[in-house]
């Protein structure tokens, strides 16, 4: 079998504690690999003594944390798909299933608007 595309998610959480800058966005190897869509949940300013605890229960909302949302998806192809990723159980039951799906849309509309004016 040849493989000749492969499709990456870009991980905002994992990219902002790794301290990436978006430019694996735009880069190319021999098999074409590209970011395919970027996943949207925050993270923490200091890295989370449990990371792997962190990355599945406690992501936070885009716009709430560290990740600068703006360079990643200014970095991107401009038709890339956003797609919201939050982990974080308490924010569930404080919004309820409605409200945190408003609070998600939200948050995602406001980071395409300000990545297109950054």
């Amino acid at each position: 079998m040849e493989l000749k595309t492969v499709g990456i998610l870009g991980a905002a959480f994992v990219m902002s504690v790794g301290k990436g800058d978006g430019r694996m966005f735009r880069a190319r190897t021999p098999f074409d690999w590209r970011v395919r869509a970027i996943q949207l949940s925050d993270a923490p300013h200091e890295r989370p003594a449990d990371f792997p605890q962190a990355t599945r229960f406690r992501r936070e909302v885009p716009g709430t944390g560290a990740v600068d949302f703006a360079t990643i998806v200014r970095a991107a192809p401009r038709d890339i798909p956003l797609v919201v990723e939050v982990f974080n159980r308490p924010l569930l039951v404080q919004h309820g299933i409605d409200g945190f799906a408003q609070v998600l849309g939200d948050a995602a509309r406001t980071v395409r608007a300000a990545s297109a004016t950054a």
